[in-house]
Parts: C-alpha cells; sequence; structure tokens
C-alpha cells in the first residue's frame, strides 16, 4: 500500500467517526496535514478500540493487537494503513516508541484497578494516556515550548476529565469508576450510591464539583489557542468548546449524569462553530 492510499484510508476512518471532519481538515496547516491525519487516525483507533472491549480479556486482547502494530511500526515494516501513514512522521520527528507504547501499558496496568483513591492518582492516570498525544502534536505543529507543553498537557488532562465525566454511567457497567474515591467521601457518597443512578442532592453536587474541576485544566491550557494563529487556533477552539459543551449540558439538567448522553447534534455543533468562528477566546473563566 501507498503513502497516498493509505493517508486516504486515514482521512475516510476519520470521516466516519469524527462530525465535520470533512470541514475541520480544511483548518490543518497544509504541510503538516498528513501527518496530523495519521496521529489523530492513531489514537481515535486507540479510543474506538478500547473503548468497545467489554471485558478484561477483550481489552488485553486489543491492546496485544495494538503493541503489535506499533512493534512493526518501529522495526520498519508496518503492516496496517495507519501504521504506514505514520512512519514518514515518526522517523521525521523521532519519535519515541515509549511515547505510543507508555499510554497503551498504561491502559493494560489499569486494565484491573476499579477506582483511584485519591485525585493524585487520577491525575497521574489521565496524563499516562493523554499527554504524549499532545506532544506528538506539538512536535509536527513546531509549537514545543515549556509553556506550551504546560498548556497542552493541561488541555489534555481536561479533554480527558470531561470523556470521563460523561461515561459516568457505562464506566459504572464496567466495573470501574474515573472519579476519585477521595471526592466521594467529601460529598459523603459511597460507589453503591451511584449505582443506584438516581440523581440526589449529593450526587449533583459531586458532578458540580467534578465539572469546575476539569474547567480549571480547561481554562489552563485555553491562552494555547492564540499560538496556533488566527485560522488554526479557531480550529481549536471549536474542538474545546465542543467538549466544554459537555460539561455545560450536564449543568443545564441540574448535573444529572445518569439521564444518558448529553446531545451533541446539529444545534451544539453550530453553536460551537459559530462561537469559535466569531472568537477563539475562551469562555471559561481563567
Amino acid at each position: 500500500m501507498s503513502q497516498a492510499e493509505a493517508l486516504d484510508l486515514c482521512q475516510r476512518f476519520l470521516g466516519t467517526r469524527w462530525k465535520l471532519w470533512r470541514a475541520q481538515r480544511l483548518f490543518l496547516p497544509r504541510e503538516r496535514r498528513p501527518a496530523l491525519v495519521s496521529l489523530f487516525a492513531w489514537h481515535e483507533l486507540v479510543r474506538e478500540r478500547l473503548g468497545s472491549a467489554r471485558s478484561p480479556a477483550e481489552q488485553s486482547a486489543e491492546l496485544d493487537r495494538l503493541s503489535r502494530a506499533i512493534e512493526r511500526l518501529f522495526a520498519g515494516e508496518p503492516d496496517t494503513p495507519i501504521g504506514i501513514a505514520l512512519a514518514p512522521t515518526v522517523r521525521l520527528h523521532e519519535f519515541p516508541s515509549l511515547a505510543f507504547r507508555g499510554p497503551l501499558e498504561e491502559h493494560r496496568r489499569s486494565a484491573h484497578v476499579g477506582t483511584f483513591e485519591t485525585r493524585g492518582a487520577l491525575l497521574a492516570h489521565a496524563r499516562a494516556i493523554a499527554s504524549p498525544e499532545a506532544g506528538f502534536l506539538l512536535s509536527v505543529l513546531g509549537k514545543r515550548s515549556e509553556r506550551n507543553e504546560i498548556r497542552a498537557d493541561a488541555l489534555a488532562v481536561g479533554l480527558q476529565l470531561c470523556a470521563w465525566i460523561a461515561r459516568i454511567p457505562e464506566d459504572l457497567e464496567q466495573g470501574r469508576l474515573h472519579v476519585a474515591i477521595e471526592d466521594l467521601d467529601r460529598h459523603g457518597l459511597a460507589i453503591l450510591d451511584l449505582h443506584v443512578r438516581v440523581p440526589t442532592v449529593r450526587t449533583r453536587a459531586l458532578i458540580r464539583d467534578q465539572i469546575a474541576w476539569t474547567r480549571s485544566f480547561l481554562a489552563k491550557g485555553w491562552p494555547f489557542v492564540d499560538e496556533l494563529g488566527r485560522l488554526h487556533g479557531r480550529a481549536l477552539a471549536f474542538v474545546l468548546r465542543w467538549h466544554a459543551a459537555t460539561l455545560s449540558a450536564l449543568e443545564v439538567r441540574d448535573h444529572d449524569v445518569f439521564a444518558g448522553p448529553p446531545p451533541a447534534g446539529w444545534p451544539r455543533l453550530l453553536a460551537c462553530a459559530t462561537a469559535s468562528l466569531a472568537s477563539p477566546q475562551s469562555p471559561l473563566p481563567a
């Protein structure tokens, strides 16, 4: 398979998973588009494969397949479309294999971890999974600096926490919870209280607290939007607004996280796109 064919398959893959991908890709820097497309496709594949696993055994099997793909990539013998598309980017930027294997190993390590005792433990888990992706993007965009690394890390963590808040019911079904036990204790709750799946004054207060904590990371990282310039900054602003809208939707229904995923249809999409085109500035308090 040629590089062009592999990239085309990556774009088709993203097009079936991401709303408005055809429009979003136009905002990517032309000379860096192949690298960004291949990285986006790889991380979306990891999220999809692991998200669809319904048991530790299924997750372990998926991790084995993903790990073999990375081994083949760094052996110079990629045998998947995404691997073939990634190969030039890995060589050009001299990405270490550990940056790809690290998140997979963190997923493997945490496969039998149902809960996290402290916020610190939960943050360490979030960073191990999400921060390498942010580092890849900084390198490809030529934006590596100490300040940008701090901001990109904050955004990566904030987006990961946002995803976990939205999927609390699904996580409970799989015997895990991405809310620190110390936060449950602070609100006078036990895990069994969440399994009842009935919103109460205490569960609403817990979700309100989690939303505020998550927003603090997004607000800290949002100034990175300015580093990308007028056009590309608005593209990132749209992504951040889209995820921040998840938190706002939970607030609108009085922090009831058990009523199903927040709506993600055309009204939300148009609102985020319009706001981002009007201004890339953060709507969140700094």
